[in-house]
């Protein structure tokens, strides 16, 4: 993707309004990240801000998403500290990827309070969301927090799926709180058919 970036840059006196338009960057970044190649993702930022562009709410979600891949979540919490000087309100996307960047990291602290400032802002939080929470509360063995992120989707309109029970009623028994578990596992087998999982945070 940074090969055909460069490309463009190349001839850039043939038509100079694709080479600075936003969207070929934005997309440049979609495609890095799809791949896996988040350092590339993150390395278009500074090209974009050399040639004048300002991201746009697209951009920071696709790097904080970049960060998440990466493990960054330094990174990805920078990108989004950004967007609110840019005065921008975050959207469902980006709380969802800073989320998971920090849930990657272990940051079990920060993604409460990202979660939590999620749900004033109005943006309802969905099944990557809590899941990234649940996990990086689980690495912690922060299992009460678990289970009171468990109670809350459940009394939300976001329903748990299979991994999400997996995870939490896994984080149980390995701590051997055998009861919980068995508690969480009866919550799966009475919840009915489950919905698709969504693709790992």
């Amino acid at each position: 993707a940074l090969d055909l970036l460069s490309g463009v840059h190349a001839h850039i006196t043939l038509d100079r309004t694709v080479v600075d338009s936003i969207v070929v960057y934005n997309s440049v970044i979609s495609t890095c990240v799809r791949a896996g190649r988040w350092q590339e993702a993150i390395a278009v930022l500074p090209l974009l801000l050399r040639r004048d562009l300002r991201p746009t709410l697209v951009t920071s979600s696709a790097i904080i998403n970049a960060c998440a891949i990466g493990y960054a979540w330094e990174g990805a919490l920078q990108v989004f500290a950004d967007m609110r000087v840019q005065s921008w309100q975050p959207n469902t996307i980006a709380y969802s990827a800073a989320l998971s960047a920090c849930g990657r990291g272990r940051q079990w602290e920060r993604t409460l309070c990202l979660l939590s400032e999620m749900k004033k802002n109005a943006q309802l939080p969905n099944a990557i969301t809590f899941g990234s929470a649940m996990r990086a509360c689980a690495s912690a063995k922060e299992l009460a927090v678990v289970r009171t992120l468990l109670a809350d989707m459940l009394d939300s309109v976001v329903h748990p799926d299979v991994r999400i029970y997996t995870d939490v009623a896994t984080a149980h028994t390995r701590e051997q709180h055998w009861a919980h578990a068995l508690d969480v596992a009866s919550q799966l087998r009475a919840s009915g058919p489950p919905p698709a999982a969504p693709p790992p945070a």
